[in-house]
């Protein structure tokens, strides 16, 4: 199993039926026989205790064809080893690459990434995964089957937070919004990208063409917890190119650092219980705090901008187990003050069931 707990997203529906979204990141199959192994079929299921809620079997194609894809990609990472960092939340320097078929040697092994699962009304507690297999040694050949079980965790956090900036906001890309490009990493896997919306709705007033039109820009961003700051990183221009976002070229990340190069200007501050947040894309110049500082929840620490791997003025926000934005998984978040746009007194800190969702924070 490559990365580290499963940990599934867990929320309420509007009509208040428990849901569950989990992504498995990577399944890795390492060939130990003194003898090639050919994997026929890969189930997965999800289980409440004894009861079998749900399954699903890639068999020869379908494995074939998810095991070219996902070890292409990561043999390419591996010449940049914080793109799999990103990917996996685990240190990928010195690590070999992956066949891109189903038939093993000794030694060699291969990979399927990016599994989503979504189930409703009765929640599993744990994904059980049986892989199929021929075993070829000494002119002879024989069918294997091996079964393991990972337990699913409900996370609920140590700490009561709030929303980090206030007023009406678009929080795209969040962790019910099926597989998106957050949901596909570990270390930002529940994460948000925040778009501050003004009193007409709008994302930006005019055409949009510059920072300083978006209705986001430049607004304050607070600390959504008490905390110390372990990371504050500032410096790095605004991109002055709407809808797109400057590549991570050597040159860039020489200068920056991949994760200043990536996560733009960035502040990192640690709650109690060891809960981390990774607040980033800052606006150039607009950090007002430095490591070691002691926040408390609603400072104001920086400003909306669009820093790094950004394409127009947001904040970026997830909520992390440790540290380090790379190497940190990334876990659930529940907020306290948010409110339906649409109902202010109906409160809404459970928003996450509405895709792309509408909220206020106040």
């Amino acid at each position: 199993m490559l990365g580290k707990s499963l940990v599934p997203f867990i929320y309420d529906s509007p009509n208040k039926v428990e849901t569950c979204e989990l992504m498995v990141h990577g399944l890795e199959f390492l060939n130990e026989r003194p003898g090639q192994m050919r994997i026929h079929s890969v189930k997965m299921s999800l289980y409440k205790g004894s009861e079998k809620l749900s399954s699903r079997t890639l068999n020869s194609n379908a494995l074939k064809t998810r095991a070219r894809k996902s070890a292409t990609g990561f043999n390419k990472d591996l010449k940049n080893p914080q793109m799999l960092s990103l990917w996996l939340s685990k240190d990928y320097s010195g690590y070999s690459s992956f066949t891109k078929d189903v038939k093993l040697a000794t030694g060699e092994k291969t990979l399927i990434s990016n599994e989503y699962f979504y189930q409703r009304g009765r929640v599993p507690t744990r994904l059980e995964i049986v892989v199929v297999f021929t075993e070829s040694f000494m002119n002879s050949k024989k069918f294997i089957q091996h079964r393991t079980s990972f337990r699913l965790r409900k996370y609920r956090c140590r700490n009561k937070y709030v929303f980090p900036v206030t007023g009406k906001v678009l929080c795209l890309n969040g962790p019910a919004t099926g597989d998106s490009h957050h949901r596909q990493t570990t270390s930002q896997e529940f994460g948000y990208d925040i778009v501050v919306l003004g009193n007409s709705g709008k994302v930006f007033w005019g055409t949009g063409k510059r920072n300083v039109d978006y209705c986001g820009f430049r607004k304050p961003i607070l600390a959504p917890a008490a905390g110390k700051v372990i990371v504050a990183k500032d410096g790095l221009p605004d991109n002055e190119k709407l809808l797109q976002s400057p590549p991570l070229s050597r040159g860039r990340v020489n200068r920056w650092g991949f994760e200043q190069a990536a996560a733009g200007n960035f502040v990192v501050l640690r709650h109690g219980g060891n809960e981390f947040s990774l607040l980033a894309h800052c606006s150039n110049g607009s950090i007002e705090v430095k490591q070691g500082d002691r926040v408390k929840q609603g400072q104001r620490i920086a400003r909306i901008g669009n820093s790094g791997n950004s394409t127009g003025p947001h904040l970026h926000y997830h909520l992390m187990e440790g540290p380090d934005l790379l190497l940190s998984r990334s876990i659930p978040v529940q907020f306290s003050n948010l409110y339906s746009c649409f109902d202010p007194q109906e409160r809404s800190s459970d928003f996450f069931s509405v895709r792309d969702p509408y909220v206020l924070a106040k």
